[in-house]
């Protein structure tokens, strides 16, 4: 096994652990009597935890960081699935999943800045392998994971999980990793980003996509179970088949955007995946299949985002990059404790007008992103 390897086993694992917070609302629910609010909150606390290392990358963040930063993913990523193994009380599992949240963070971006570094030459093809892995783990995580729930439980899962950041850890603390210059967040970019509309648009934006796509993912479980009458297993096999279309999605993606053009891409996803998610929300059990395609049309919607806005702040990347996804981080957490309190109050569909709202939202954002575009001559399309 090499790092590249290791960066891949990395990302599916990830992969496996996104894909199976949706699994974990009954779990929460049902084995250890929390309510949806409840719920919520603990499954948003994830992403406080992405937020939190993604800032502190940004700022402390230096060439020999890379190989601690793996490390300590690794560490607390074995330590919160260990952990959940355990009936902790509600204010330790809050721990467990902020700790969780960082690890996958953390595996996240040095297993993105090594593929980087190793791959100079064939970047473009090896990131697209390397963001398959993921694909890979959130496509088959839910639906064996599923599976294995018949004859085991959620206690053995956990600690069967926590074998491969163990084992990966153990590997990587006796490997050279490799290192490479980097800029750090710089405070002193934000004065002239917060006076940029255009900025806004670029935070709402990627705030409101995590919302629309893991918000929604999240309760998406429950939701076909309690409305539409799937069995666990069915239920699960929609998630991955979900993650799949949206994995297809970003390979298909990276052959034709540069033909087709950035913007409008993003219209035709944005725009399709708003119907998508209507009709999943609205409409009958025999077109569910549509929340498959809307994974599709989401796929190519983040990656493409964050294109423009390398190009259109390539002088403050690092700064940008950091603010950009901790706004995502902080969309996915108030989302899925928004979507968790309001399904409380009243029931499934009302709380799922939240992530459409916000795709909404996305449509508008991306139409004013190329209306700036245009202005300047950045784009024709």
């Amino acid at each position: 096994m090499n790092i590249t390897i290791a960066s891949w086993l990395m990302m599916l694992i990830s992969g496996v652990l996104e894909s199976m917070k949706s699994l974990l609302v009954p779990y929460f629910q049902e084995e250890m009597a929390l309510s949806a609010n409840q719920t919520g909150i603990l499954l948003s606390v994830s992403f406080y935890g992405v937020v939190f290392t993604n800032l502190m990358i940004g700022l402390f963040y230096n060439q020999t960081a890379i190989k601690k930063i793996m490390l300590y993913g690794l560490f607390v990523m074995a330590i919160a699935l260990i952990g959940f193994s355990f009936p902790f009380p509600y204010v330790v599992l809050f721990a467990l999943m902020l700790l969780l949240g960082s690890g996958i963070s953390s595996v996240g971006i040095t297993s993105n800045t090594v593929t980087a570094i190793l791959h100079t030459e064939r970047s473009g093809q090896m990131f697209i392998v390397l963001h398959s892995f993921f694909g890979l783990g959130a496509l088959f995580g839910p639906v064996i994971i599923q599976y294995l729930l018949r004859d085991t439980s959620w206690n053995v899962i956990f600690t069967a999980l926590a074998i491969i950041p163990v084992i990966l850890l153990l590997y990587l603390s006796l490997q050279k990793v490799p290192t490479a210059k980097v800029t750090k967040l710089r405070l002193a970019d934000l004065g002239g980003l917060l006076r940029e509309p255009r900025f806004y648009q670029f935070v709402t934006l990627k705030f409101c996509y995590v919302g629309a796509e893991l918000g929604f993912v999240t309760w998406i479980f429950g939701f076909l179970k309690e409305i539409h009458h799937f069995s666990p297993e069915k239920a699960a096999l929609y998630i991955s088949l979900f993650f799949g279309a949206f994995t297809l999605g970003r390979l298909i993606g990276s052959v034709i955007v540069e033909r087709i053009g950035y913007f409008k891409m993003l219209m035709i996803h944005s725009l399709t995946a708003l119907g998508c998610l209507i009709v999943t929300i609205v409409g009958p059990t025999e077109m569910m299949w549509v929340f498959i395609l809307y994974g599709y049309a989401l796929s190519i919607i983040f990656p493409t985002v964050t294109t423009i806005a390398s190009t259109v702040y390539s002088d403050r990347i690092s700064t940008v990059f950091g603010l950009l996804y901790a706004a995502a981080g902080l969309g996915g957490a108030l989302t899925t404790w928004l979507i968790g309190y309001t399904y409380g109050l009243f029931n499934y569909r009302t709380a799922f007008i939240i992530p459409l709202v916000m795709m909404a939202v996305i449509v508008i954002m991306i139409l004013k992103l190329r209306k700036n575009a245009i202005k300047e001559g950045l784009t024709t399309s």
